[in-house]
């Protein structure tokens, strides 16, 4: 922040990482509240999970910091420090997480205590094989028409439709009314828990809906997993992060500092794409070959 880096910066950009991040297992079911002492029950591997927690003593682990001020439960934040917008430090805070944030929340704090207030476990496989297909068709599209004369439609519609699919997998549809009166004002209704509870139901009943809601939510989550994971250095094997070389990150990029230190940090990371993207081609009967299509260069 305010300072010029005359040394050389070296972006890695992760190619669609989005879709993807779909190739991973999502929540397949209606989540239901469990008894935070029989946890060791459930597999990770199978559920996925939603966890209501204050955490005491929080302390960074690292330079760059995960928890987000947003996400912090009103009110509940105690004594924090900030780093724009994230937590440095703090007494006290309370926030609602998946269970990949709450990893990633304990592997980069040092806390003094966990108090789980709830748990909440849903079942969790890849997405269904004509989802994943879609996917596939729009990503080839989208990887041999770039740049081809004639093609330029195809390759548009193309990327437009596989970035909209996260959109469709964000998109709230429980919102308060918007209603305009005779005297030409807007009132926007109350979203009380009765409307909340009729509108959720009036969503479980229709049947045009692609995704359901917490497939965005994992995405991004998925997605976060994936650039922390390179920041803070695990899962590469060889406990080198890029914590103190990271000078700017976003969504599925970053920008570095010494780029050759990490070369194998990348390519194990690629590894884990790779084997994440398998797993589910084998799951679901795909040629794992439809997610290597060719460029226009070959």
């Amino acid at each position: 922040a305010n300072r010029v880096l005359y040394e050389t910066i070296t972006c890695k950009d992760e190619a669609s990482a989005y879709p993807a991040a779909l190739f991973k297992k999502y929540p397949d079911e209606r989540f239901k509240t469990i008894d935070p002492a029989n946890l060791d029950m459930y597999k990770s591997s199978e559920y996925a999970f939603i966890y209501d927690v204050t955490l005491d003593d929080v302390q960074s682990n690292f330079y760059n910091h995960y928890i987000p001020t947003s996400k912090c439960l009103d009110g509940t934040l105690r004594n924090p420090v900030y780093d724009n917008g994230r937590i440095c430090s703090a007494d006290s805070l309370r926030i609602v997480c998946t269970d990949v944030d709450f990893t990633l929340i304990k592997w980069g704090y040092s806390i003094g205590k966990i108090t789980i207030h709830e748990v909440m476990a849903a079942h969790k496989d890849y997405l269904p094989a004509h989802v994943l297909n879609f996917l596939l068709d729009l990503y080839e599209n989208k990887t041999k028409y770039k740049n081809v004369d004639g093609m330029e439609s195809i390759y548009m519609n193309s990327k437009a439709l596989l970035n909209s699919l996260f959109g469709c997998c964000c998109t709230n549809t429980i919102r308060a009314t918007v209603e305009y009166d005779d005297a030409g004002i807007w009132h926007e209704g109350m979203a009380t828990d009765e409307v909340i509870r009729k509108k959720l139901e009036e969503e479980r009943k229709n049947k045009n809906l692609l995704f359901a809601y917490s497939t965005g939510v994992w995405c991004t989550a998925y997605n976060r997993e994936r650039l922390m994971e390179k920041i803070y250095g695990f899962n590469n094997g060889n406990d080198l992060n890029l914590d103190v070389d990271a000078v700017y990150y976003d969504t599925d990029s970053i920008f570095m500092r010494n780029a050759e230190k990490y070369e194998k940090s990348f390519e194990e990371a690629n590894k884990l794409v790779d084997a994440d993207i398998l797993s589910a081609c084998i799951a679901r009967g795909i040629d794992f070959n439809r997610t290597r299509p060719c460029d226009p260069d070959g």
